[in-house]
């Protein structure tokens, strides 16, 4: 595809610098380019469709001894305390969760502009999505079962 940049008229929608609860969209295991293991995340937030957005905030948890504490925190905001004790997670740990984050303005050699990136994060974790019920369990629920439990049905509701 061949284009040219400069014909840009407009810029797309746009997240402005300060605090915002954001949605993990992507987690992504990689090796850095020092040859440690990271992961990289990907946030966003959603239209009102529910389709992610097109503007997305990128962050590198590093497994390194000097960036552990970046990961001790992204981890325990997104209620990831118990997986951070046990030194292991993985990249499915981390999508759909949702973070409070304070972004500011990078300036990157080669872009035109600023690129957002986190600067923070809230001290208290972010409330978590309920994880999405059985299909099963929302039939079942939702069917009134009148008289005493079956052998088939021994759950009583």
């Amino acid at each position: 595809m061949d284009f040219n940049p400069n014909d840009v008229t407009e810029q797309g929608p746009q997240l402005a610098e300060g605090w915002h609860t954001l949605e993990i969209l992507e987690a992504t295991e990689k090796i850095s380019s020092t040859g440690n293991p990271m992961i990289v995340l990907e946030y966003g937030m959603r239209d009102a469709g529910g389709q992610p957005g097109a503007v997305r905030v990128r962050e590198h948890l590093v497994a390194t001894r000097a960036a552990l504490w970046k990961v001790q925190q992204v981890m325990e905001h997104c209620g990831l305390a118990e997986q951070f004790n046990r030194g292991r997670t993985v990249e499915s740990d981390f999508r759909g969760r949702h973070v409070r984050v304070e972004l500011g303005t990078e300036s990157v050699e080669g872009y035109d502009r600023p690129l957002l990136r986190v600067v923070n994060y809230d001290d208290i974790p972010c409330p978590q999505p309920a994880a999405a019920a059985p299909p099963a369990a929302r039939v079942r629920d939702q069917v009134a079962h009148p008289g005493a439990p079956t052998e088939a049905d021994p759950i009583p509701f």
